[in-house]
């Protein structure tokens, strides 16, 4: 499931998909660059790093304001 379907279905909510970026509906997210971090010191001393299915669901109910399920 892509992300923004994953949104809709927790949330109930229908994606609103926009063609050009304004200053109204820009996300404050949406930085140049790449923001991928390299975990393999962090695994190679025994952290474990829960899935990114599990974790996005855990923040698009945390930010919808829906209760977080437990694991």
């Amino acid at each position: 499931m892509d992300l923004l379907a994953k949104i809709e279905a927790v949330t109930g909510n229908e994606a609103v998909i926009v063609k050009e970026k304004t200053k109204e509906n820009a996300s404050p997210y949406a930085m140049d660059g790449s923001w991928s971090i390299n975990t393999e010191k962090a695994t190679g001393l025994g952290y474990r790093f829960s899935g990114l299915n599990e974790t996005l669901e855990d923040l698009i109910h945390y930010y919808a304001g829906l209760e977080v399920k437990a694991h």
